[in-house]
């Protein structure tokens, strides 16, 4: 995917739209903290909060996250 859908792949392996830290759960305590952490940051990676794998932690990475937000991985669907 290209970090619009639930499933994303830039890393090389699926991963969740705003499961920032990768834990399974698109959470305020984590996720949010990594996004806010790292807004604005170029040639950012996923896991520092480059959610839609454009280099960079925006507004667009806010916005999937929030789509998200209180999702498990359990509800998300990871097929490509």
């Amino acid at each position: 995917g290209d970090g619009t859908g639930d499933a994303c792949e830039c890393t090389g392996r699926p991963f969740w739209a705003g499961d920032v830290n990768h834990n399974g759960l698109v959470d305020g305590a984590t996720d949010f903290i990594v996004l806010t952490t790292n807004f604005g940051f170029a040639v950012a990676l996923p896991s520092q909060g480059d959610q839609n794998c454009d280099g960079v932690v925006d507004g667009a990475d806010y916005t999937l996250w929030a789509d998200h937000l209180g999702r498990s991985s359990s509800e998300i669907d990871l097929s490509p």
